[in-house]
């Protein structure tokens, strides 16, 4: 095994072999890091479903908020960036 990583470097010099190594071990850590990721955008888009249902907003309201994190998620787009300054006021 040692001689295998001696080949490595001596072809491709020492620092590709590091960066090839770190591929190698952070590459499940990033994959357990974008499930860990989706799970948390559910929470946040159930969340706030549930605040504004809470704070009196309407059906139409609701949906247009869910349907703004959806776009903003979509496009990588922070959901600040999206949402219209008149949602968020309840009904009176």
């Amino acid at each position: 095994m040692w001689e295998t990583i001696g080949e490595f470097i001596g072809q491709v010099g020492f620092p590709i072999f590091v960066a090839t190594w770190l591929l190698l071990k952070i590459g499940p850590e990033m994959k357990k890091l974008r499930i860990e990721l989706t799970r948390l955008i559910s929470s946040i888009s159930t969340n706030t479903v549930v605040t504004a249902k809470s704070n009196g907003m309407g059906e139409k309201e609701v949906a247009e908020i869910v349907r703004l994190v959806e776009d903003a998620r979509n496009q990588g787009r922070r959901i600040s960036d999206r949402v219209k300054s008149g949602f968020g006021n309840p009904k009176e």
